[in-house]
């Protein structure tokens, strides 16, 4: 009898997070069948939206899925089905299948060229600057002037780069950096994955681009809100043992969209963003 794995609809980075858990879920159940997805960006689009099932578990909108009961569950016949709400963003679910989501998550779409003497700045403003979330905020200006040059690099800013308050004030912080007008989301998803020196934002969308890119790629990686292991311990996204990695390590802090707040993240060294320390990489 066919199990089915639905991934419930969301936006494009939480579907890719709830299908990678589908496929480990799928690898572990006799004749499972992934359905629900749509994600044409990377040509994914399941025919059944609704599978025929009678009692499907619900994997609730969380981190950590308890998976030995689930799977047992549907060995005993109590569910015949997984309905994926989770969010899933752990590395035990998918961190040791990075070829095959390379091959998975493709598309015939280039983006933008970045050149070795350049380093995509990854931005992710828009909604979040209004503070809907205390653990997305856009990096502070501190951050950039802090490691740019130390890496002696060109900057080139991706992503939301709208005229916003942020927007303003980084093309007054770095007028020489080039600015790539925003594209589609694939589009820009597609630049910064094959840039070979990048700066993620704090965005599991920035995170997921970083995470599929080349071998040969520099992933300089800001341990902040959302991707901060101590300010969010149900997420687990620092891969310490891939050697594309470097760890820059910031303080905890929740962001609301104040005035207060604002003026941390555009003034060049506050209280609060005082420095940012590499962290070693931790060896095998």
């Amino acid at each position: 009898m066919t199990v089915y794995i639905r991934v419930q609809p969301g936006n494009l980075g939480n579907q890719m997070f709830r299908y990678m858990l589908a496929q480990h879920l799928a690898d572990q159940i006799p004749d499972a069948d992934i359905v629900g997805y749509h994600m044409p960006a990377w040509g994914l689009c399941s025919a059944v939206d609704t599978p025929p099932w009678c009692a499907p578990l619900a994997l609730p909108a969380r981190h950590r899925i308890d998976i030995p009961e689930a799977l047992h569950r549907l060995e005993t016949g109590q569910n015949d089905g997984l309905d994926i709400h989770a969010y899933a963003q752990r590395l035990e679910y998918f961190g040791d299948n990075l070829e095959r989501f390379r091959k998975v998550f493709d598309a015939p779409v280039a983006g933008s060229r970045i050149d070795d003497d350049e380093i995509a700045l990854n931005v992710r403003a828009g909604d979040i600057l209004a503070g809907i979330h205390p653990d997305y905020f856009p990096l502070p200006i501190s951050f950039y002037r802090s490691l740019l040059p130390a890496l002696g690099l060109k900057p080139v800013f991706v992503g939301q780069l709208d005229d916003s308050w942020y927007g303003r004030a980084l093309r007054e912080a770095f007028p020489e950096a080039r600015f790539l007008t925003h594209a589609t989301a694939c589009e820009d998803f597609q630049t910064l994955r094959h840039a070979r020196h990048k700066v993620l934002a704090i965005s599991t969308f920035s995170w997921l681009a970083g995470w599929l890119s080349a071998p040969d790629s520099i992933i300089h990686y800001p341990l902040a809100g959302l991707l901060n292991p101590r300010q969010r311990p149900q997420i687990d996204l620092a891969p310490r043992h891939d050697a594309r990695y470097r760890f820059y390590d910031f303080p905890l802090w929740r962001y609301g969209g104040h005035a207060e707040e604002i003026a941390e993240l555009l003034c060049d060294r506050t209280m609060v963003f005082s420095g940012y320390q590499e962290i070693p990489r931790v060896r095998r």
